[in-house]
């Protein structure tokens, strides 16, 4: 089987992750792999947030909607 078909037919949802941090090596490695994902149109209008935080971030429209969050 073609190795990225079996990667599509093998992947999987994570909602709890481990203590420990990746290492900064890992990180640029997922950023490549997203920045060589297919856009719309080839549009390529990528828009990438990297937490690097151990502390919880806030939803994604959270900011964009003028919440004020304590």
């Amino acid at each position: 089987m073609n190795a990225a078909i079996k990667s599509i037919l093998n992947r999987r949802s994570v909602r709890e992750f481990k203590e420990e941090m990746l290492k900064e090596e890992e990180i640029k490695v997922i950023v490549e792999a997203g920045i060589y994902a297919p856009s719309a149109m080839n549009q390529q209008s990528w828009h990438l947030t990297i937490n690097c935080r151990k502390a919880p971030f806030f939803r994604c429209g959270d900011e964009r909607q003028g919440l004020k969050l304590s």
